[in-house]
């Protein structure tokens, strides 16, 4: 089976009609994040795709900001689904809800974990497995992590009890002999090498973000020292849960990333980071046959991480009541193609009828003489002389005024209607540079300024952004126009 993860930046605003997109993936389960999508505008094309369950999380924080789905084949139907990860939400309880919380309680207060589940940010499928020993059942969390805003310490704090919740929810799966799959944007370059330009090593190990991850995964783990050495996991029993999948075949792989700046058009130099992660606890690794990172995709500011496991699912009979077919608003609406072609071929039929009906009540009318019936243009112009016979336009009356400019007149329009200023050339590659204008708040909100052209890289890349900055100055001749 493959799985697939993607921050997809907007679920409605993909290019491709979404079916088509999912196909594209070409995986058993998909799980997008940072849909920005709300309950209410969530639509049929969107929510009920042939071929595919889908199960959302929503924020209830604000529109248009996070929110998470996981897309599964009808093959790979899975048993229980809930949104969110702590037992608060109203799909933790009821068939098709999925134990184990942990201590999260003991960890945090009910207003906490209730934060913490309020943006929508993530989705848990689990799955039956048939071929995977003592392993009955696969749970696959789909994750949107949150970003740590460096001006706002609350929600760097925030990003961290997140962490804390996922890890004692997984820990709590695993203890009930769940294989655990965690997917999505974990918002944290893990090493130097996931970083396209990291800064001192010492400040970036210092983070919290990360001091986290070297916690909670298994570090120094690949599949060659495993086909040696099957017991190397149970050497570091006490270090980590879980294997980052893409370093377990690539230990050493650099310049391998997942998410660019699109303003800068980093993506064009590859000046991005790696923080999408299919992380796979560390007994169930040995069932992972491949990692990769599908760059080329495009759509988003992210690209796809793929996996493929060798397990087997067995689709569940049923879908789980969190299924966005039980939802009130599409419940009756998905129906097989041969409905719909049926539904519209009646359709087509109805206003056959009306049609034929309308021309025969026309040989009516004509045959009646019917006074109501349309007439020619010619016989409108019998009927009415007047318009007939009415007068020739004189054309002298539309002659057009030409006014004779004067030189100083000339002169003016030419000092006003200069033209744009040229921009300057920038110092690293003395081309012409583009203009931009500061939306951040604070004292330059609005202001222009020039600068490089080229997008963001290395400083050792000559094709990347040479850091040519400059404030737009106005002319004195604009000044003065300005002024009169």
């Amino acid at each position: 089976m493959k799985i697939v993860t993607w921050n997809i930046n907007g679920i409605r605003s993909t290019k491709k009609p979404l079916k088509e997109l999912l196909d594209s993936l070409e995986a058993d389960i998909i799980c997008l994040q940072e849909t920005k999508i709300t309950k209410d505008l969530l639509e049929s094309e969107i929510a009920l795709i042939e071929g595919y369950n889908s199960y959302f999380s929503f924020s209830n924080a604000k529109t248009g900001y996070s929110g998470v789905v996981t897309y599964c084949k009808d093959s790979c139907t899975p048993t229980c689904a809930q949104s969110g990860l702590t037992h608060l939400h109203k799909s933790a309880t009821g068939k098709g809800s999925i134990v184990g919380y942990g201590k999260q309680t003991e960890m945090f207060s009910t207003s906490r974990l209730e934060q913490l589940d309020k943006e929508g940010r993530a989705v848990i499928t689990q799955h039956a497995l048939g071929d995977a020993g003592d392993i009955k059942t696969l749970t696959v969390i789909n994750v949107y992590c949150p970003r740590a805003d460096p001006e706002k310490e609350d929600r760097k704090v925030f990003k961290l009890d997140f962490y804390k919740v996922l890890e004692e929810r997984s820990r709590a799966l695993l203890s009930q002999n769940n294989a655990v799959v965690i997917v999505g944007d974990l918002n944290t370059s893990h090493r130097h090498i996931d970083h396209c330009d990291p800064y001192d090593p010492v400040v970036f190990y210092d983070n919290p973000a990360r001091m986290w991850m070297d916690h909670f995964l298994v570090d120094g783990i690949n599949h060659l020292e495993l086909k040696k050495n099957c017991d190397r996991l149970n050497i570091v029993e006490n270090k980590g849960m879980f294997v980052d999948s893409f370093r377990y075949f690539y230990p050493q792989k650099k310049d391998m990333f997942t998410c660019w700046c699109t303003s800068n058009r980093a993506r064009q130099t590859n000046y991005g980071t790696r923080i999408d992660y299919i992380l796979i606890d560390r007994h169930f690794i040995l069932n992972c046959v491949s990692c990769k990172i599908m760059s080329d995709f495009l759509g988003s500011d992210h690209c796809p991480v793929i996996a493929e496991l060798n397990a087997h699912i067995i689709s569940a009979k049923e879908f789980p009541p969190l299924c966005s077919k039980f939802s009130e608003e599409f419940v009756g609406k998905q129906q097989k193609l041969s409905s719909y072609f049926g539904t519209s071929q009646k359709l087509i039929e109805s206003q056959s009828d009306k049609h034929t009906l309308s021309g025969k009540l026309c040989k009516v009318n004509k045959i009646k003489g019917n006074k109501s019936s349309q007439s020619t243009l010619k016989t409108f112009f019998k009927s009415n002389p007047k318009v007939d016979k009415a007068p020739a336009l004189e054309v002298a009356k539309f002659k057009p005024v030409i006014k004779k400019t004067t030189p100083s007149m000339t002169q003016f329009w030419k000092t006003v209607l200069k033209g744009p200023e040229p921009p300057p050339l920038c110092k690293g590659h003395h081309e012409p540079c583009v203009l931009r204008t500061v939306k951040k708040k604070g004292p330059n909100l609005g202001k222009q300024f020039y600068c490089c052209g080229k997008p963001e890289g290395l400083k050792t890349n000559p094709d990347a952004n040479c850091q040519h900055f400059e404030w737009k100055s106005i002319r004195k001749n604009e000044s003065s126009a300005l002024q009169n």
